[in-house]
């Protein structure tokens, strides 16, 4: 009896060391695998933060489309002014504002027109104006006297060639066709051999027949000239 209770003795003892060393192991097996995942939980984090470092985010164009400046586009609408002084033999003498494109026979209209006097044949009434032109109309008894003192030494070639700015292609001279955008020594010359071989032209379309005078050169004297 005495044997078989110390057997049984030995036996719990031995279960309990058992059981103490099953134990023992779990808790360093949990120990041991704790570390690890927060390990690789703390370096995935890291790269993380490190991409987003290396790498910031930039907004696409597609994001935010380019806009056109409102005060940049409205200044490229907007004709420049221009101011031009009309005196002399018109109705009414002063600073006037005018277009880009402005004939200066345009300002002398904006300034009330020419008075009875007025030589306004000898200014080239077809030419486009500048900023800041002094546009002096002379009157009949002002051009006699540069005539007679011989300071006008090309006068027009007609009073009624140039008149309302028109230049009359059927009579006008060589010097004032030249006058004509598009139109030099050698067109102003072909122009006068036309009307000495053919006569006078009937329409303003017919001076295309001039070699070197297509669509592009009369689309900039058509409003210029007539021809009566």
């Amino acid at each position: 009896m005495v044997e078989e209770a110390i057997g049984m003795k030995d036996r719990k003892k031995i279960g309990k060391a058992a059981l103490l060393a099953a134990f023992c192991l779990l808790c360093g097996i949990l120990y041991s695998c704790r570390p690890k995942e927060e390990a690789v939980f703390e370096s995935a984090a890291g790269a993380l933060k490190e991409d987003a470092a290396v790498q910031p985010l930039e907004p696409s164009p597609e994001e935010f489309p380019a806009t056109a400046d409102p005060l940049q586009a409205k200044a490229d609408q907007e004709p420049v002014p221009m101011f031009v002084y009309v005196c002399g033999a018109v109705a009414r003498p002063g600073v006037y504002e005018v277009d880009a494109d402005t004939r200066i026979f345009e300002a002398i209209e904006a300034a009330g027109g020419v008075t009875e006097d007025a030589a306004e044949e000898y200014l080239n009434l077809a030419q486009p104006v500048t900023d800041g032109q002094k546009i002096l109309v002379p009157t009949q008894e002002e051009t006699r006297e540069l005539e007679q003192s011989g300071a006008l030494e090309n006068p027009p070639d007609s009073v009624e060639e140039a008149r309302d700015g028109l230049v009359n292609i059927n009579t006008a001279g060589e010097d004032l066709l030249m006058t004509l955008p598009g139109i030099g020594a050698s067109k102003a010359q072909s122009i006068i051999t036309y009307r000495e071989v053919h006569g006078d032209f009937k329409t303003i379309d017919e001076i295309k027949k001039i070699e070197g005078i297509k669509e592009g050169v009369f689309h900039k004297i058509k409003d210029l000239i007539r021809v009566k």
